[in-house]
């Protein structure tokens, strides 16, 4: 699958600036990665960035070959025993190069949000159970320890307060795992404060668009939640009426924007039209929850041919944004100029530039540091 006509796929790259330390390494391919996003939603607060997990497969991964870049690193800079290290950096780069070769489509970490709304579709013929059983079972089998969803690793409030909610509407909504659920909502209405305090830089992408609305499903389903009045939630209305503010509503209908990537968020839409804008490979804009909404409105074939794909690929759960083949190859690109390493690659390198320039891309190679091809 490939996304030459992806309409607007950008991305934020952030990576630290030195190579990590040997101690480091252990959780370095998990734990110091960026996280891929569409950037430009609306203006900078709509940015974030959580560390990428991508544990859930077996095969060898790109990020995974950060420890033998570290180990290149070393040996490159050590010319005492110059024959035992160019062996040693021969080795390894063997071992970079293939993995490379097994980008594909991307691999990138599950989002409890986006897998709870691909739970909640109904099955397309109507016999009223659900389309992914299996999307509810992952969110069955992935609470956390204090009764909420999301990034573990790193409490964001904005992360688990939506996600948590989502999961209980998934939940809620085929009355099942209410014990789950309770666990959930105490959760919930405990750390609702925590949004106020958190840092502006840590909105998700769409979260102003997104959370209004998924507090009238849950109220619809007689889950507890706070009344709109309250200061957090106008606020957060507020800055939803300011982004709706800035791209008309005949504007979204007929133009693509970056709100195609939450459509979830949105009541009253024109399929129709909508229809138009939708990707080569079926979703709106790569957003498994907004494409899982598409599909719940529309049962439209090339929504379910994008879901069950990702739903197979990631065995229930799926990521908040798919593929990421571009934003696989940047990284690696990224990586290995940063560290000094691009002559080892120098094929390598250039393939990845020569697969991201056949798209019409919104940044330059100035900009993210890539050699000329």
């Amino acid at each position: 699958m490939h996304t030459s006509s992806h309409i607007s796929h950008r991305l934020v790259l952030s990576f630290p600036t030195s190579l990590p330390s040997s101690s480091s390494l252990a959780s370095f391919s998990t734990h110091n990665q960026p996280k891929h996003l569409l950037a430009g939603f609306l203006g900078n607060e709509d940015k974030r960035v959580l560390p990428l997990i991508c544990s859930a497969f077996s095969k060898p991964h790109p990020r995974d070959c950060a420890p033998l870049l570290h180990k290149i690193v070393g040996h490159d800079t050590r010319q005492n025993d110059a024959s035992a290290s160019t062996q040693n950096i021969k080795e390894h780069v063997e071992k970079v190069k293939s993995m490379l070769s097994s980008m594909e489509d991307g691999d990138i970490s599950i989002s409890a949000y986006d897998t709870a709304w691909v739970a909640v579709v109904e099955d397309v013929n109507g016999t009223g159970s659900p389309q992914f059983p299996s999307s509810l079972e992952w969110i069955a089998n992935n609470q956390l320890e204090d009764g909420s969803w999301g990034y573990k690793d790193l409490f964001s409030a904005h992360d688990r307060l939506i996600s948590t909610l989502a999961c209980v509407v998934a939940l809620k909504s085929w009355n099942i795992h209410a014990e789950k659920c309770f666990k959930g909502m105490k959760f919930f209405k405990k750390n609702l404060h925590k949004i106020e305090d958190e840092n502006k830089e840590h909105i998700l992408v769409g979260f102003d668009v997104a959370f209004p609305s998924l507090l009238k499903i849950a109220r619809s389903l007689n889950l507890e939640v706070p009344d709109d009045n309250t200061l957090v939630l106008r606020e957060i209305h507020a800055r939803k009426n300011l982004k709706f503010s800035k791209i008309p509503w005949d504007i979204l209908h007929n133009v693509a924007t970056s709100l195609l990537y939450s459509l979830e968020g949105m009541a009253g839409l024109d399929w129709e039209k909508l229809l138009k804008l939708q990707s080569e490979d079926g979703s709106f804009l790569f957003s498994p929850a907004s494409t899982a909404y598409a599909l719940k409105q529309t049962n439209d074939q090339d929504c379910m041919s994008y879901l069950s794909r990702i739903v197979q690929k990631f065995n229930g759960g799926v990521p908040h944004v798919y593929p990421v083949d571009l934003f696989e190859r940047m990284w690696v690109v990224d990586r290995l100029q940063r560290l000094g390493l691009s002559r080892y690659l120098e094929p390598e390198i250039k393939e990845c530039i020569c697969y991201v320039s056949r798209y019409d891309f919104s940044f330059t190679a100035a900009r993210h540091r890539l050699p000329p091809t």
